[in-house]
């Protein structure tokens, strides 16, 4: 890594006092569905919402041992902008005095939720004496705020006494590396293994479901868990909301655990793995891989092992340098986009990276990002640019126990290497955290191209920049 900008380093850890106390844990859940018409997220039109298939949820899941708190909070939509994670970890402050510093704000990726990015910007910027109208869709806003933070509000009312369990199972039939090299040299997303052109798929699968439990009283069954599994989150597709495969996580969960039972989906290093079997065979519905997951899930409950508690918070912000472009390419871009919206049709891969250097463009100018959908723009708070804030935070549960939190669709490669490397037996990386800078390649993987590189903002090396900043924090928080 040439070029390496760390801006702010935050930390909270426990005293050896706190250390022999018990950890208290907290769940609570808030719904954050849309009225129907609201837009939805997931692909390169808008598409109002006609229904909801089951209800979006923000989960959340409080820990306090002593005087240390912190939080995981995971809301059923496609990702968490940087200005929404800071509005709600502000409320959740607010509300519940645990440091927004030790909140992990994240996504299950659902492709069937809101698309909130136009009305974020707006509400962030219009004038607070103007009234909204009643059916005005900003409304929507300061509710996605509210419920998110309720659902920590709730969690933390919550707090008991709970004994906690890590582990893994095992699930490698419904994730598949949806990159493949081609005969000249070339990578392309998505392709089937019959095509000629094809010799292997670009890179792994990580088919660990990573698992914590929590128990209170020895013998009885998890109440809670948290679910950690690499596989993007859009086996549903349509105009009805849906939290997609994880929902059915928890229903199948459910089943032998109890009607209480609460799974907290954390999405694992997934911007290069979708459910899509290259081999040719039907792709698997949200309910066939949710309960292959849950399933595999409940098999290896039994295996997990005793946490030792030690709760400590930290957390990193390093500035990752964007990508350039030429004039020529905002030109090509500009063209592009305007054709898109007079209904011309483009390979998906070509429109990212239209998109990609309009969103570039506004970024080093100062704009705020209103989304793919509109022309409007209005001025950012953070001024032109030429590198974004990553945040990187871990959250030490105990002793073998580490929560890994990255901002973006992290390459699986990037999260495999924070777990080779990490010194806690037990190391879950949740991408989607705190903030949306669409994906996150290898060094490796920009310079091939394919659907990713072309959506992707950090320069290359900035994957494996958030990669060095959070094994070394979890060996700092190891050794002490």
């Amino acid at each position: 890594m040439t070029r390496r900008l760390l801006v702010c380093l935050c930390w909270l850890a426990l005293s050896p006092s706190v250390a022999a106390e018990p950890l208290s844990v907290g769940i609570g859940v808030a719904e954050i569905t849309p009225p129907l018409g609201y837009p939805m997220s997931g692909y390169f039109y808008e598409r109002g919402a006609t229904g909801t298939l089951d209800p979006l949820l923000a989960k959340a899941i409080v820990f306090q041992q002593g005087d240390v708190k912190a939080a995981l909070v995971v809301g059923d939509i496609i990702g968490i902008d940087r200005q929404l994670a800071e509005a709600i970890r502000m409320r959740i402050e607010e509300q519940t005095g645990i440091p927004a510093a030790n909140v992990i704000v994240s996504a299950t990726h659902s492709h069937t939720g809101p698309n909130y990015r136009t009305d974020l910007a707006k509400s962030m910027s219009r004038d607070e004496d103007v009234p909204l109208a009643e059916n005005d869709r900003l409304r929507y806003i300061p509710q996605l705020i509210g419920q998110f933070a309720t659902a920590v509000a709730n969690a933390d009312a919550a707090l008991k006494p709970m004994n906690v369990q890590a582990g893994s199972g095992h699930e490698d039939g419904v994730s598949f590396n949806r990159r493949f090299v081609l005969k000249d040299g070339t990578v392309r997303t998505w392709a089937k293994l019959s095509d000629e052109d094809v010799v292997e798929a670009a890179g792994p699968i990580d088919p660990e479901i990573g698992l914590i439990t929590f128990t209170t009283g020895d013998g009885e069954k998890p109440s809670a868990a948290i679910v950690n599994f690499a596989l993007h989150c859009d086996t549903v597709g349509g105009t009805q909301y849906s939290a997609d495969y994880p929902g059915h996580i928890e229903r199948v969960l459910r089943k032998d655990l109890g009607s209480g039972f609460t799974s907290i989906f954390a999405t694992g290093p997934c911007g290069d793995i979708n459910h899509a079997d290259p081999t040719g065979k039907p792709r698997r519905s949200a309910a066939e891989i949710g309960e292959r997951i849950a399933v595999a899930a409940a098999k290896a409950l039994p295996d997990l092992k005793p946490v030792r508690p030690s709760l400590a918070a930290k957390r990193a912000i390093v500035d990752v340098p964007l990508q350039t472009f030429s004039d020529e390419d905002l030109a090509w871009a500009e063209d592009l986009i305007a054709r898109d919206r007079q209904g011309e049709k483009f390979p998906t891969t070509i429109q990212a990276k239209a998109y990609k250097i309009r969103r570039l463009q506004r970024l080093r100018s100062g704009q705020a990002d209103l989304g793919r959908e509109t022309d409007d723009v209005t001025e950012s708070e953070d001024g032109a640019r030429d590198s974004l804030p990553a945040e990187v935070q871990v959250i030490r549960l105990g002793d073998d126990t580490a929560l890994v939190a990255l901002p973006g669709e992290i390459f699986v490669e990037l999260g495999l290497a924070i777990k080779q490397a990490s010194p806690f037996e037990h190391t879950f990386v949740i991408e989607l955290a705190n903030d949306s800078p669409a994906y996150v390649p290898t060094r490796k993987a920009l310079e091939q191209g394919g659907y990713e590189a072309n959506n992707s903002l950090y320069a290359a090396g900035g994957g494996e920049l958030l990669v060095e900043t959070a094994i070394r924090m979890l060996k700092e928080l190891s050794a002490e």
